[in-house]
């Protein structure tokens, strides 16, 4: 079985809150063999601290 240790970081603008019915942790087992993914909404605050 193959681990990937990469952190996979996709950033949407969701508006609308289309995708918060696919928030949180999402797994799949056929098998032996198990695919597990975690969806999470975060927020980016951008300041501009300049006077």
């Amino acid at each position: 079985m193959a681990h990937i240790n990469q952190l996979l970081f996709i950033y949407k603008t969701d508006v609308n809150n289309s995708f918060a019915p696919f928030i949180g942790a999402w797994q799949w087992t056929i098998g032996t063999d198990t695919f597990a993914i975690v969806f999470k909404k975060i927020t980016i605050v951008y300041s501009n601290l300049r006077n």
